[in-house]
């Protein structure tokens, strides 16, 4: 603690009040643009989380890897958050927030240790309004956690890099196996930050590389046996194949992985363009490749990320959805802020001799807050969809059933609508059960996977023929609602 307090202090006292307030100015951008997007409609993935692990006891939730969909440590925090503060969806949404807003103050700390405070303004800038970053910012499921721990880690194996600290290295430890603990995927981003490590510790010592060396191994054993601890429960219960080689997820064969194996970076690819531009991402690539020849310290993050992917996707063999690489960006971004740092440097020597360092790291921070902000907005929204129709639906329960009447729904607008009744605060009898004699009945009908009024009927334990004249009375985006008399 008092080391943390020593540079602290050290931090202030080189920050010129200009400074602090720069900083200030673009985190409090980003959690506004995070914030606005507290309200967008839930998701599935949400829905479940809470309806179907989230309401667990805590021994059965630990212990519950039926379905990839609970993330273990973000289930307790939801199911913490929704304890304190009731049903809700910002309550669902509250653990990721916190942990997404933290990690931008956590990377300018890490950029500035790592580099300047001028290349961490303008890496900020970038970070609070990245499209990717923002679009699952509010997302309830895990990976804003997964990205903290691997923020946290960076800023840890910083500080364990200079001072060979056991209790840094413990604390990497930790932190990496909680971020495991979120979803085995982070395994990919626990693994580079091992690598990022050694390579950093060879690069920068002779001497006492032995000692640093093994002090890393400690920690990197440490990380496995705590990550069995918070696993062990899953373990006992459910075996190690479930967590590595789920049903739902399973490993592929290698002729299929072949084949397949490169729609992941494609993915990631089109996840930066279609957050920004094509042009953007195109000047970031080349910006990647300068930055990658001008620091070594780069290339070690760089190239710590690539093994870790390559050796881990050969041998997990799995197709991984495109957030599980989302930690990536962060990377990408700080190559994006030292290639801009360098670039106006350039432009100070032989154009602007006047301009100093201040002045032209406020103004790229602006324009990069507009050039990324703007469309990465824009593209958070739209990829934060949701199911709307589940709050129409619920409201329609609300305002039209009465004790008795049913609304039948199946997968996958049960859990959304379930979740979104409760927030409400609506008698969870009405999606329940048989209908009372005479009573109403209506019948959700989803558009993608296609349904139909008899198939959900009969998912229900309800025989169609009791409602020949079933009539459609909503036609929503995606959702139809039919009802009886």
């Amino acid at each position: 603690m008092g080391d943390l307090r020593l540079s602290a202090n050290d931090l202030s006292r080189k920050s010129s009040p200009e400074h602090k307030a720069a900083v200030l100015f673009l985190i409090t951008v980003g959690v506004v643009l995070r914030a606005l997007l507290l309200n967008v409609p839930v998701a599935y993935l949400e829905a479940t989380t809470y309806i179907d692990f989230a309401t667990l006891p805590i021994t059965k939730l630990v212990a519950d890897y039926s379905f990839p969909t609970n993330h273990v440590l973000n289930t307790l925090l939801v199911k913490a958050s929704t304890a304190l503060f009731g049903v809700g969806l910002w309550q669902v949404r509250l653990p990721g927030f916190i942990a997404n807003v933290l990690c931008m103050p956590l990377f300018y700390l890490f950029v500035r240790a790592m580099f300047n405070r001028h290349i961490a303004v303008i890496t900020l800038a970038i970070v609070a309004t990245s499209g990717p970053l923002l679009t699952t910012s509010v997302a309830g499921i895990g990976y804003n956690l997964c990205w903290f721990f691997f923020v946290s880690s960076l800023l840890l194996g910083r500080h364990f890099i200079k001072s060979n600290n056991v209790k840094s290295a413990l604390l990497i430890a930790l932190a990496n196996a909680l971020g495991l603990w979120v979803m085995p995927s982070y395994v990919y981003a626990a693994l580079a930050i091992y690598v990022w490590l050694l390579v950093a510790l060879i690069m920068a010592y002779k001497h006492s590389l032995r000692e640093r060396v093994l002090r890393m191994v400690f920690s990197l054993i440490m990380f496995i046996v705590m990550a069995l601890i918070f696993y062990s429960p899953i373990l006992q219960e459910q075996g190690f194949d479930q967590l590595t080689n789920h049903h739902t997820h399973p490993r592929l064969d290698w002729r299929i992985f072949d084949l397949k194996h490169t729609d992941m970076a494609f993915a990631l690819w089109s996840l930066a363009i279609d957050s920004t531009s094509g042009w953007t991402t195109g000047l970031g690539l080349i910006g990647l490749l300068y930055a990658a020849f001008t620091s070594s310290k780069l290339r070690a993050l760089l190239f710590a990320i690539f093994v870790s992917g390559v050796a881990l996707g050969l041998l997990m063999r799995r197709m991984e959805i495109v957030d599980t690489w989302g930690y990536t960006f962060f990377i990408f971004h700080l190559s994006s802020g030292i290639t801009v740092f360098y670039l106006l440097k350039f432009l100070q020597e032989k154009v602007f001799p006047n301009w100093g360092k201040r002045a032209r790291t406020g103004v790229a921070s602006l324009i990069l807050l507009v050039v990324f902000g703007w469309p990465g907005y824009e593209y958070a929204l739209e990829m934060n969809y949701g199911m709307p129709q589940a709050h129409q639906a619920a409201k329609l329960v609300k305002d039209r059933l009465k004790p008795g009447d049913k609304l039948y729904v199946q997968h996958p607008w049960d859990a959304p609508i379930q979740f979104t009744t409760l927030s409400l605060d609506i008698d969870q009898a009405y999606l329940n059960g048989p209908p009372t004699p005479g009573a109403v009945v209506m019948v959700a009908v989803g558009l993608r996977p296609e349904q139909s009024v008899d198939g959900v009927l009969r998912a229900n334990g309800q025989d169609p023929a009791q409602w020949p004249g079933i009539h459609e009375v909503e036609d929503w985006k995606g959702l139809k609602i039919f009802a009886a008399p």
